[in-house]
């Protein structure tokens, strides 16, 4: 079993942006969530993350649906505990399904590939707690990291 360190070695309020790109779809549903929380709290105020990943949408005919099954394939070929986060991701609608009850905006988005992928600017509401979550590296020390096949 592999200990993972959600904890990043930066102080409350470092980065003036925080971008993740095709990475949350494949976090467990419970560490997805501290992972946004310790992107959160060290995020300055007033600022804003960029999040690009899959998103559950209407796909367009014919090219979202080609899209879709180049996707389906590559994440089955990555493994059976990837494709199951994978899943998930895509049962509790992606980046909005996370950011809901959690006082964070979708400022902007934009959806692409054929409906495929999603581009979302978030913005941190004043209500949101900005602390560190102790939780977050008893989650990390419980959960099982992927096993990525050599």
């Amino acid at each position: 079993m592999m200990q993972m360190n959600l904890r990043c070695n930066k102080s409350n309020d470092f980065f003036d942006m925080v971008i993740t790109m095709m990475t949350l779809h494949e976090i467990y549903h419970t560490v997805r969530l501290k992972v946004l929380d310790e992107m959160i709290r060290v995020l300055k105020k007033d600022v804003r993350i960029l999040v690009i990943d899959y998103h559950p949408s209407n796909l367009i005919f014919p090219k979202g649906w080609i899209h879709k099954t180049v996707i389906y394939f590559f994440e089955t070929m990555a493994g059976p505990e990837h494709f199951k986060n994978f899943q998930d991701f895509m049962a509790t609608n992606g980046i909005p399904g996370i950011v809901e009850d959690r006082n964070i905006d979708v400022e902007k988005s934009k959806i692409v590939s054929g409906g495929n992928l999603g581009m979302f600017v978030l913005r941190i509401t004043e209500n949101f707690s900005r602390t560190v979550f102790s939780s977050i590296e008893t989650v990390a020390k419980n959960y099982m990291a992927y096993q990525l096949p050599l």
